[in-house]
Formats: structure tokens, sequence, C-alpha cells
């Protein structure tokens, strides 16, 4: 499975693919013809086993290539959780505009998307999108609330903290007046969390792509060279050889009439 994240000018933001530039330009010239000459957005397109789903949000768009008999409903699904994670970094326009801040997260978002894509296959949490939470006795929670409520006295600005163990949701506090986050919004915090601690990093071989080699082919070709050269000179000089022939017959007819 590969993930390509890039803008509307098609500078890659992000690429799992060990040769970016080859396997994005195709995807993206397919786009642009059908969005051109066609007027039809592409959304999904098969080849054989592998299916690539298209998805773009404003001027930034995300292509996931697999071939892992995934659905196009999943994998949509996947490329969404990808554009929360860019909105809650950079906001709306979803890629920072920053040179740097860019090349930081650059760094950054190959260990998050990573992982999400591993918890996937791990963790049935976030294959459904569900938060999972681990039940401990009374006593316990009691002691992490009464820690995590000391915390937020010391971090004014901080209005929800949460204690994940592993993956699973152990306790939260919530400061009065703060807004509720939504199931997906903690998922993307859980994600945040494991790819900044505990980060699961997918190792891709690098593709040696050969390049020809003409070397042991020069003496050919100039072989080629000279024999096109002696050709044309031959032609040549059959056309004088044979003006001359003509030339000397018709003296000798000349001279025996005489």
């Amino acid at each position: 499975k590969y993930i390509f994240i890039f803008d509307s000018s098609n500078d890659p933001f992000y690429c799992s693919h060990p040769n970016e530039m080859l396997a994005c330009l195709p995807l993206t010239i397919i786009r642009d013809m059908m969005q051109e000459n066609f007027e039809e957005k592409i959304t999904a397109i098969n080849c054989g086993s592998a299916q690539h789903v298209f998805q773009n949000n404003g001027e930034v768009y995300v292509i996931i290539s697999s071939d892992e008999n995934e659905t196009e409903i999943f994998l949509r699904r996947q490329s969404q959780v990808i554009f929360e994670l860019l909105n809650l970094f950079n906001g709306p326009s979803y890629l920072p505009k920053d040179n740097k801040i860019k090349e930081k997260q650059r760094k950054l978002f190959p260990l998050l998307i990573d992982t999400y894509f591993h918890l996937c296959q791990q963790k049935q949490g976030f294959l459904v999108d569900a938060t999972e939470k681990l039940v401990l006795n009374e006593d316990i929670t009691l002691q992490i609330q009464q820690s995590l409520y000391e915390v937020a006295k010391r971090i004014p600005e901080a209005t929800q903290i949460f204690v994940f163990v592993r993956t699973k949701l152990t306790a939260s506090f919530s400061k009065s007046k703060s807004t509720d986050l939504s199931p997906s919004q903690i998922l993307l915090c859980n994600i945040i969390v494991q790819g900044k601690f505990n980060p699961k990093i997918v190792q891709t071989k690098k593709l040696d792509i050969p390049i020809a080699d003409y070397t042991d082919h020069e003496a050919v070709l100039q072989e080629i060279a000279n024999k096109k050269k002696d050709l044309s000179l031959g032609k040549d000089d059959s056309i004088k050889i044979a003006t001359n022939t003509n030339l000397n017959l018709n003296l000798n007819e000349i001279q025996q009439t005489n």
C-alpha cells in the first residue's frame, strides 16, 4: 500500500513510495487528462488487483494505492483521516505555507501515517474508528482523576487532558465550558500520541532503476554511420561512372560516324 499527498502543482508533500515522482506523475497525469478532456473527476481506478483511490480538499490531493483487497469505502475513510490530521496541524489550508514548517512536518507525517495504518491492521478500534476504554477499579480511577485535576491547574491553557494506556483511553479531564471532543477527534489524538512515542515505521526498499548504458554500442553505431557514408559515396560515384560511360559511348559513336 502506498500513500501520496501533493498539491495542485503536483509537488509531493508526502509519499511512501520509494520512487515518488515515478509513481506519482502517471496518476496525476491520468487525473488531469480526464478532467481537462472529458470533464470527469476520477474517484477511483482499478488496475488488476491494485486499487487507486483519489480524494481532494481544495488544492490538496491524497491518493491511496493498495493491492490488499481493501474496499474503496475503507480506503476513502483512511484518506479522510489523513485530511483530518493535516487539518489539525495546518487548518483548512491542509498544507503549511512556511517552508521550514513544511520540512518539519515532512519528517513527522510519515510516523503518523505509518503508525495509523499499522494500528488499523492490529487494533479493531482503529479499524472501525472507535475509542477503546480501559476500565479500572474505582479507587485507581479517582486517583487518576485527582492527578489530572492537579496537572490542569498547573497548565492554565489546557482545556482537556487524556490518559492512554497504549491505545486504550483510561481517563480524561475537561475544564468547564470546554467543548467535548468527538470519538473521531480522540482517535486523532491517539494517533498523534502513538506516532510520537511509539511509532511504527514501514520500511520500503529503494528501487534502483537501471539507466541505459550505450558505451558498448559506440563501435556499432560508428560502423553504421560509416556504412551510411560509404553508401552515399557509392551512389554518387555510380552516377559519375554512368555519366562518364555515356559520354565515352557518345564520343565513339560520333567518331565512327565521321
